[in-house]
C-alpha cells in the first residue's frame, strides 16, 4: 500500500474488456492520451483470473464437454502493470490491432448472459462454462497470428531480425516451437530472441506481455534502446494485437 500522502486524490479511469487483446488496447489508449497532452503519466494494469472457473458454484463437471474442461488446464492466473510517461529518448511505442473475425465462428464463447436470466437452469445446463474448440483455435491461430505479425512488421518497416526481445502469448511449448519455425521463415524472428515465462507461470493470455517484460526488467536482461516486440491473439473475436517499442528504463 502507498502512504496516504502519495496517493492521487482524483484520477480518470478506463476499463477495457478484451480478453487477450485488452492490455494492448489499454496501452494504445494510454499512449494516445499522453501524446495528446491529456495526461502526463498513465498506469496500465491488467489481470487474468481464470481459476474461479474451477470453483463452486461454477464448476458442475457433469454438464461439461470436451471443449470446456481443457481450459482449466490451459489458463493461469496472473497480473502485471506498465507505467507510461513522456521521456527522452522516445521509445517509439506502436500498437497494431487487426481483426480477422468476419465470417468466422467465435473461437471462445460462454452462453451465460443477459439473455439467460434463469441462473439455476443455466447452471444445470452448463451454460456458465467457457467453451473453446482447441483444434479450431489452433488451426486458425497458426494462420492469423503469422499474417498479423507480417503486416505489422511491414507497416512499421521493422526487420524481424532486428527484434532483440520477442514476447509471444502462446498456450503451450509445442505450439511455441512450431511458431518459432514459422516466424523465423516468414518474419525473420530469431528463435534466440523469444522470451517466455510459460513453463514457470503458465499461460497468462495478454497479461503475458507486461508480466514477462517486468521479469526481464527485474533481471537486468533489457538494455537501453533494445527493440521489444509482443504478439497476442484473441480467439473470442479473432483480434490480433501487437506492440513494438525500444526499451527506455528512464
Amino acid at each position: 500500500m502507498c502512504p496516504r500522502s502519495s496517493r492521487a486524490a482524483r484520477l480518470p479511469e478506463i476499463e477495457v474488456s478484451g480478453n487477450c487483446s485488452a492490455p494492448y488496447k489499454a496501452i494504445l489508449i494510454a499512449a494516445n492520451q499522453i501524446q495528446l497532452g491529456q495526461c502526463r503519466r498513465a498506469l496500465v494494469c491488467c489481470a487474468q483470473f481464470a481459476s474461479f472457473l474451477g470453483w463452486p458454484p461454477w464448476m458442475n463437471p457433469a454438464a461439461m464437454d470436451e471443449h470446456q474442461g481443457h481450459l482449466r488446464w490451459t489458463l493461469s492466473d496472473g497480473a502485471a502493470a506498465i507505467a507510461l510517461e513522456n521521456a527522452e529518448p522516445d521509445i517509439g511505442l506502436r500498437v497494431w490491432l487487426q481483426s480477422s473475425g468476419c465470417d468466422k465462428l467465435a473461437g471462445m464463447t460462454v452462453a451465460l448472459g443477459a439473455a439467460r436470466s434463469d441462473l439455476r437452469g443455466a447452471y444445470e445446463r452448463g451454460e456458465q462454462h467457457v467453451t473453446q474448440n482447441p483444434r479450431l483455435v489452433l488451426r486458425e491461430v497458426m494462420t492469423s497470428v503469422t499474417d498479423e505479425l507480417e503486416r505489422m512488421l511491414r507497416a512499421f518497416e521493422i526487420p524481424g531480425e532486428s527484434i532483440d526481445h520477442f514476447i509471444p502469448a502462446v498456450t503451450s511449448v509445442p505450439l511455441m516451437r512450431r511458431l518459432q519455425d514459422i516466424f523465423r521463415e516468414r518474419c525473420g524472428i530469431r528463435p534466440e530472441s523469444w522470451r517466455t515465462t510459460l513453463q514457470r507461470a503458465g499461460y497468462l493470455g495478454g497479461v503475458t506481455f507486461p508480466f514477462t517484460l517486468d521479469e526481464l526488467a527485474r533481471a537486468g536482461t533489457l538494455r537501453p534502446r533494445e527493440l521489444v516486440c509482443s504478439v497476442a491473439e484473441e480467439s473470442s473475436k479473432w483480434i490480433g494485437a501487437d506492440a513494438v517499442f525500444r526499451w527506455n528504463p528512464a
